[in-house]
């Protein structure tokens, strides 16, 4: 389960907290990327997963240094993810924590909202 905290930015003043999410995973190719509090990725190239929205026709993903996404923190970013696919293998990071959100996109283009911003830790010595 997460929990995500936002800090306070722009017009939105207060430090957030959000309820627990239901439970969910990710994997790698060698061990979980699992959100950080505690949990780390044995492995430089984590797996992402997400679940399927009933209307997408693609998926774009992003990673970002900051749970901000703000310009310059950009790691990766890939659109036009197929609908059938519901995960994304990482090309090689260096140690740090890292934060990603996916969405989904219609055949129209139309989007939806970015999911909940999760993190994971890259930890390999």
């Amino acid at each position: 389960m997460l929990q995500s905290y936002t800090l306070a930015h722009g017009e939105q003043q207060n430090n957030l907290l959000s309820d627990y999410s239901q439970a969910t995973s990710a994997t790698t190719s060698a061990a979980n990327a699992i959100p950080v509090r505690g949990y780390y990725d044995s492995t430089r190239t984590p797996t992402l997963t997400w679940n399927p929205v009933s209307w997408a026709a693609w998926y774009e993903i992003q990673v970002a240094l900051s749970a901000e996404f703000l310009p310059g923190d950009f790691v990766y970013t890939k659109v036009k993810i197929p609908a059938g696919t519901l995960s994304m293998t990482l090309d090689s990071l260096d140690n740090g924590v890292y934060y990603w959100r996916v969405r989904a996109i219609r055949a129209d283009r139309m989007v939806s909202a970015w999911s909940a911003v999760e993190s994971f830790m890259v930890d390999v010595p």
